[in-house]
């Protein structure tokens, strides 16, 4: 999505200037009259999205035109910038994006109200009562990146009408409306409003069939993504189990040995904790609901969050030391995992040897050479799998099968040669 510009009128990063003299402004839309700053929005379309806008409208357009009737079609551009007067107490109240971006001094835009607001003081003349033009001028650009859609500008106006509680101006809500409404409600972090007015509106969505529905392939896409889950946090299960046990992981035989270790998994605490990949629960019953909901976690961000672990050390004796330098080749090694073709489901295979190509059939998963027969089917992280070269070309059969057998693996040894 597109990120805010600087407004115009901000000021340099050494520190705010005078407020500039009032400019010629666009019309402004006032979602509510007493606002005190003026927000000058940017639409910016691609030119994909307006072919295909274009396109859509096409059919729509004949038969009204079959039906006797003229119905102008919306003039659609690349760029339309549009001024909303908005109140900034109603913007921070209800959405975190324009909080931060108007009222935290790092921000130019913020500063711009802060400065402007002042010099309207000083002349003794009230935001809510001043000219547009003498009001903070907030420039923002929003692309369609998400949404895929054009024409958003009355989208996004009735959703600063939710943000000011005052009544929408879209009298029938279809779904291209409703998706496009909450995709910009992500996007400027004000979620829990929007979904309530949609709510109030009686917006109804599609029907979908509540019945049992018989589709092994959506249980199976489940399952394998729990079990690519399962084994990702196996990986900093591991190395908490060890830096929490008594046996010693600096291997330097230093009087500070000791001392990393225990430094090492304090710096392990602090990263897991503080990118939400580790939440502490103590005995209370309550403690478990602030767990949040992982469901929608996406893997392949989950795989990067990892690999952001700091590479500290309690001096400089102890270079070689820490979660970083033992992580990265097993994050290298399950990206190339989960980059192999067994992850997805070829639909023909699916049809013609649903046994061979399901995971859930095997429950059991499968067996490292090597493993007894009687042992749990566990997978070992040696050297010689981080150093295959034949990882190294995308789609390769045997990687598929390394793939398989990591994820379908009951336990992970990621340290077995250490």
């Amino acid at each position: 999505m597109g990120e805010s510009a600087p407004s115009a009128d901000a000021e340099s990063s050494d520190g705010p200037s005078k407020p500039s003299k009032p400019h010629i402004l666009p019309d402004v839309v006032n979602i509510t009259p007493t606002g005190d700053i003026i927000l000058s929005v940017t639409f910016e379309t691609s030119t994909e999205t307006l072919r295909k806008t274009r396109k859509a409208a096409l059919p729509a357009s004949r038969k009204a035109s079959l039906n006797g009737q003229s119905t102008p079609s919306q003039a659609l551009k690349p760029k339309v910038t549009i001024a909303y007067r908005v109140q900034l107490d109603m913007l921070k109240t209800y959405s975190q994006y324009f909080g931060n971006l108007l009222t935290n001094p790092q921000f130019r835009e913020a500063k711009l109200v802060t400065a402007l607001h002042a010099d309207l003081a000083a002349r003794k003349i009230r935001p809510s009562e001043a000219d547009p033009a003498e009001l903070p001028h907030v420039k923002i650009t929003d692309d369609d990146e998400a949404t895929q859609s054009a024409g958003r500008e009355s989208v996004f106006e009735d959703m600063l009408r939710i943000l000011h509680q005052v009544p929408i101006k879209t009298t029938r809500a279809v779904m291209s409306y409703a998706t496009t409404l909450a995709l910009l409600a992500d996007r400027f972090d004000c979620r829990a409003p929007v979904s309530r007015a949609l709510t109030d509106i009686k917006f109804k969505w599609p029907l979908t069939n509540t019945r049992p529905s018989n589709q092994p392939i959506a249980e199976e896409l489940r399952y394998r993504r729990e079990r690519i889950l399962d084994t990702i946090s196996s990986i900093q299960r591991h190395f908490l189990t060890l830096y929490a046990s008594r046996n010693r992981q600096c291997k330097l035989g230093y009087d500070s040995s000791t001392a990393c270790d225990s430094f090492q998994f304090g710096q392990m605490l602090k990263f897991l904790l503080s990118k939400d990949l580790l939440h502490l629960v103590d005995f209370a019953p309550s403690s478990v609901d602030s767990v949040p909901d992982t469901s929608m976690v996406d893997i392949e961000e989950l795989l990067g969050t990892l690999k952001q672990c700091p590479n500290y050390q309690i001096d400089k004796h102890h270079t070689n030391c820490g979660l970083r330098i033992r992580i990265d080749p097993i994050l290298d090694y399950v990206t190339a995992m989960v980059g192999a073709g067994v992850v997805a489901i070829p639909l023909a295979d699916w049809k013609r040897r649903r046994a061979d190509v399901s995971w859930l059939n095997e429950k059991g998963g499968l067996r490292n050479d090597g493993d007894v027969e009687e042992g749990p089917n566990a997978f070992a992280f040696t050297r010689a799998l981080a150093t295959d070269q034949r990882l190294r070309y995308e789609g390769a059969i045997y990687a598929d099968r390394m793939a398989r057998r990591l994820f379908t693996a009951d336990t992970w040894n990621w340290t077995p040669e250490a």
